[in-house]
Formats: structure tokens, C-alpha cells, sequence
């Protein structure tokens, strides 16, 4: 059950895998509902992957931006 904002189950599913550390995070209500449709749409497996996609879309912005400046 999501309490407020709270991912905790989502991030330790892949836990087990090597190179990956587990996070519990705190997130806006708005933020958790957003991921559990990205999910339940199928264009994700799992909301470990909207995570990383997201912070893989910000690295990449803030590569661009150092490079551009």
C-alpha cells in the first residue's frame, strides 16, 4: 500500500542486481501516480525504470548544458 509520496518496493525489486544500489525516495503524490501509469501503460516494466529513465534524461541535460557553456 503507497502511503503519501513514498516509493520503497518499486526501488528494491532490482536490488539484487550488480551495480545497483537501492534507494527508498520520498516523491509528491502527483509523482507516484505518475510513475504507476507510465507502468501500468506498458512502456515500462517497472517503476525502477521510469527512475532511471528520468535520471538518465537529467544527466543528459546537464551534459548538454556544460557543453554548451
Amino acid at each position: 500500500v503507497w502511503g503519501i509520496g513514498m516509493i520503497r518496493s518499486y526501488l528494491e525489486e532490482r536490488s539484487s542486481m550488480p551495480g545497483i544500489t537501492k534507494r527508498t525516495v520520498s516523491l509528491p503524490e502527483d509523482h507516484a501516480r505518475y510513475i504507476d501509469r507510465m507502468v501500468a501503460s506498458g512502456a515500462f516494466a517497472s517503476a525502477s525504470e521510469v527512475v532511471r529513465a528520468g535520471l538518465r534524461a537529467l544527466q543528459e541535460r546537464e551534459d548538454r548544458a556544460l557543453t554548451e557553456m
